[in-house]
């Protein structure tokens, strides 16, 4: 009977911390004005720039034309449309002169890698591209830009 009692226990306390871990989770994500959810703080004041002006835009749509190379679909950060023009925004969080202390060597080649093949991917299809960094040489933040 105290075996089982303590099994129960544990499954217990196994349940609660994972629900505990859950709420943590949860409370992380970063959310706009629109009560989206983004990827980061950047992208969060970036949305609410964009909502904010009353330019309207899409986040994370689908990029209309097949990108060779990507493991998934790609998906632009801002898709903007208006009076019948599409401009797509990408935000990249590292900054201007290509760094960033939060990834290994191996993964900021890669995610340098993709940021390349996105700007020819819109080169090539003729699409129109402008993109933020995380901190710019100059000094000045991603809205002033």
């Amino acid at each position: 009977m105290i075996k089982e009692f303590t099994r129960y226990r544990t499954l217990e306390s196994q349940i609660i911390e994972a629900n505990d871990e859950e709420i943590k989770q949860r409370d992380k994500r970063l959310i706009s004005i629109l009560s989206e959810v983004l990827k980061s703080h950047e992208e969060v004041h970036i949305a609410n720039f964009l909502y904010l002006n009353g330019i309207h835009y899409t986040y994370e749509k689908p990029y209309p034309f097949y990108v060779k190379n990507l493991k998934r679909p790609y998906l632009p950060d801002f898709t903007i449309e208006q009076n019948g023009k599409v401009l797509y925004l990408e935000h990249f969080g590292i900054t201007e002169d290509l760094k960033n202390d939060m990834y290994s060597k191996e993964k900021l080649e890669r995610y340098i890698s993709n940021i390349e093949l996105k700007k020819l991917t819109h080169k090539k299809n003729n699409t129109k591209l402008i993109y933020t960094y995380s901190k710019y040489n100059d000094g000045t933040s991603t809205l002033d830009k």
